[in-house]
Formats: structure tokens, sequence, C-alpha cells
């Protein structure tokens, strides 16, 4: 079974990553959790395939994973599964960030939501940016496994009960 799976970041809001949390903490807690329930659901990906779990910040109204028919760049064996993490405000929440940090108006992800399935997290339940983040790609993540997404033309689908 190939273990090319990563967790990668990338931010529509300026001066944000690593900030307040740390991404290689949340990868190297993560990325264990999603090897195992690989191996216990007897699921793989080709050997020369790498699958990117893209957590993405932004200003969207709400979490979302995006859907299988993109992300796929076979030329360079790469499957990426986008999750979208809005990033409130500070005037919403202590550790949100301030408007001016934001790249794209609130509305921006609207005429892209058909290409997403949303996800069910509310900032306010988190109290630390960590928590917040984590969650997302968590649920980000039990949802792309259960929705099925496709790596190198191998099929991969599971319920999945916790990561």
């Amino acid at each position: 079974m190939s273990t090319n799976i990563y967790i990668s970041h990338t931010s529509m809001i300026f001066e944000f990553v690593d900030i307040g949390f740390n991404t290689l903490q949340i990868y190297d807690s993560l990325r264990p959790s999603i090897i195992e329930l690989m191996k216990k659901e007897k699921l793989s990906i080709p050997d020369e395939w790498t699958l990117y779990f893209n957590a993405g910040y932004t200003n969207s109204k709400t979490p979302l994973v995006s859907k299988n028919k993109i992300g796929s760049y076979p030329s360079d064996k790469m499957k990426e599964i986008t999750i979208i993490i809005p990033i409130p405000l500070k005037s919403e929440i202590d550790w949100g960030v301030n408007p001016e940090q934001h790249l794209y108006k609130k509305d921006h992800y609207d005429k892209l939501m058909k290409n997403f399935f949303e996800l069910n997290i509310d900032f306010k339940n988190y109290t630390n940016r960590t928590d917040y983040v984590t969650a997302c790609l968590k649920a980000g993540i039990k949802k792309a496994f259960e929705q099925g997404f496709t790596v190198g033309g191998m099929k991969v689908k599971a319920n999945v009960t916790s990561l």
C-alpha cells in the first residue's frame, strides 16, 4: 500500500498559516489515522501516485470538501482533495482575522458550490484555531472517504467512524 499521503495548506488569507496553530503538528496527528484507516479498510492507491488533502483557508461561508470530479492530475500522478476552511473575523471570534487579511470577498465561492460538499462545522464551537482547523480537516477527510474518490483509476471509498 502506498503511503504517499500528505496534508498541504493553501491560504487566501494574509499572515495566517502557522499563526496560532501548527500545520506540522496537525499533519503529524492526522496522517497516521488516514494510513491506519486505509489499512483497516484494505484501501490503496497506486504506488506511483500521491494523495493530497489540501486545507484551503479562505472566507467562504461554510466549510467545504471538493467532489471527486476535480483535483486529479494524471501527468503528475497526483490526486488533490481540497478542504475549504473558512476563517472568521476577529469581530466574530477572538481567534479570527482582520477583514483586510482576506484576499477575496465572502461570496466568491457561491458560483463554485456545485463542485463541493458542505461540511457541518461551526467555528463558534471552537476556542482556538488548532481545534477548529483539525475538526474541519477531519470532517473533510471523512466526507471524502465516504463519498469516494478515484486515484489513478482506483476507487477509494469507506465508511469512516472516526479519524
